[in-house]
């Protein structure tokens, strides 16, 4: 399905839209998550956080690049999960 189809679904509120933009950026969003976190629960958790916020911003945002959006949420994400565990007790 093309990134347009995906943005479709998600602006319609339709949960198919998480189902199939999983399907196709899983596997990188996983890459990417695991080059800054080392734990897989960690990943995966992030993964999870970064769906649910795409979920809140779409709509209003209509991001152009679908990749790009979701790499970026998911980035930051495991930046901060990566402080958070990095941080001093």
């Amino acid at each position: 399905m093309e990134d347009e189809e995906i943005v479709a679904l998600l602006w319609q509120r339709q949960e198919a839209g998480l189902a199939e933009l999983k399907m196709k950026y899983d596997q990188l969003g996983r890459q990417v998550a695991h080059n800054i976190l080392a734990a897989p629960d960690d990943v995966s958790e992030c993964l999870n956080d970064a769906y649910f916020q795409l979920w809140q911003l779409i709509p209003p945002q209509r991001p152009q690049k679908l990749a790009a959006f979701l790499l970026k949420v998911i980035r930051n994400l495991a930046l901060k999960r990566y402080a958070y565990n990095s941080a001093p007790v």
